[in-house]
């Protein structure tokens, strides 16, 4: 037990004057720019891949020494073989790590609750000019993350909880620079009070050298079974494609929109519903429905949509999919858009309809989108085909060979 009486003793050590910036809550894109999805979406898709934040993570999980630092069941990478450096390789959500219960004196079975999922929420665009929407995208994709690696949020008995990071310019003499880490902090409260989970740590970077403020959040759970960890590699050809959650109708936010612009006016972003990711987390926890045993794999959906998910999920078996886009969707928000609360999960076909009959009885929005394939292309029906291996060598950036 610590005594924390003296925060609260005396006066406060400074004041600072916030005032809101009059960019608050706005965006600024160029005009859109684009050609037509349908027949030069791949090359979208390759753009989208190359760019920094998106493409691979080796580089830099390597030089931390992330995987060899602790003893991981599941890893920031995922492969079909062992080794990095020879086989291909795709990204995990997050990292399922165990505490060493033998050197703890525990027995396999008792060490399962001492295993923890971890994953990371990052959302910075230099055209968002709304701090606290910023930070609700964060917060829910460190929750997503965790999600997708097996760990428990939204259970009753879940040991969860997230800490954030702030870094952001000088707010000495900066009012709207104040005014920022406010607003990213009443999106931290307002996500942390709506899924029941503690902020566990809260630290700041300020620097004259950054010029707009943003938040890392870094979300922990506990597991409820080893047996839970899951990666995000899709596992066998014919296995039944889906997106779960709300359904994305704009391109705010969006990689997309920060390459090839946007026209969309800023009240038509996507926001947070927090009910239905309370349904959709509980039930990946197991504290709802039984069926999900069944997924074989899960990547949550966040920088670059839904199809630069699948790319993703293709590349450490070199797998394919075929993907049917529906008739009334715009191409673009479909393919690209980016919302909160939504995964990409594959099972196999025998399975498809006992996961809908569940999802619909817990009112889970979902979407077959389509079909892992035995190919080495991902095809979306009706416009283009390219092949996994060359989105594979884009995804690797200087690191293909």
């Amino acid at each position: 037990f610590v005594p924390i009486d003296f925060l609260w003793s005396g006066p406060p050590s400074q004041w600072i004057t916030v005032a809101q910036s009059s960019r608050a809550q706005s965006m600024s894109y160029r005009a859109a720019d684009y050609p037509a999805f349908e027949k030069q979406g791949d090359q979208m898709l390759m753009k989208i891949l190359a760019l920094q934040g998106v493409r691979s993570p080796e580089r830099l999980i390597l030089s931390s020494d992330f995987e060899a630092g602790a003893h991981a069941e599941l890893k920031p990478l995922n492969t079909s073989a062992v080794g990095l450096t020879h086989s291909p390789s795709g990204p995990n959500d997050g990292a399922v790590i165990l505490l060493g219960h033998q050197l703890l004196g525990l027995s396999d079975a008792e060490g399962q609750a001492h295993e923890l999922a971890i994953g990371v929420g990052l959302f910075q665009r230099a055209e968002v000019y709304d701090s606290k929407w910023e930070a609700l995208n964060a917060f829910d994709e460190a929750l997503r993350n965790v999600v997708a690696s097996g760990g428990s949020v939204s259970a009753r008995d879940s040991i969860a909880g997230v800490g954030i990071h702030w870094f952001g310019p000088q707010i000495r003499d900066d009012a709207y620079a104040a005014s920022d880490i406010q607003l990213a902090l009443e999106g931290v409260r307002d996500s942390a009070l709506a899924m029941d989970l503690p902020v566990l740590t809260m630290n700041s970077t300020f620097s004259d050298k950054i010029e707009k403020g943003f938040i890392i959040c870094q979300a922990i759970a506990q597991m409820r079974s080893r047996r839970r960890a899951r990666s995000a590699d899709f596992k066998y050809s014919g296995d039944i494609i889906y997106s779960l959650g709300p359904e994305v109708l704009s391109l705010l936010g969006s990689r997309f929109a920060t390459v090839f612009g946007c026209s969309e006016p800023a009240d038509s972003r996507e926001n947070p519903d927090w009910s239905t990711a309370r349904k959709i987390y509980s039930w990946f926890a197991g504290a709802q429905g039984k069926e999900q045993q069944r997924i074989r794999s899960v990547h949550d959906i966040s920088d670059g949509g839904l199809i630069t998910a699948v790319a993703e999920s293709c590349f450490a078996r070199r797998l394919g999919a075929t993907l049917r886009m529906p008739v009334a969707a715009s191409p673009e928000v479909w393919a690209f858009g980016e919302g909160f609360h939504r995964f990409l999960v594959t099972c196999s076909d025998s399975d498809s309809t006992i996961l809908e009959s569940e999802w619909d009885s817990m009112g889970i929005p979902f979407q077959q989108v389509g079909v892992v394939s035995g190919s080495d292309r991902l095809e979306v029906l009706g416009c283009w085909s390219m092949n996994v291996s060359d989105l594979y060598r884009t995804w690797r950036g200087d690191g293909a060979k």
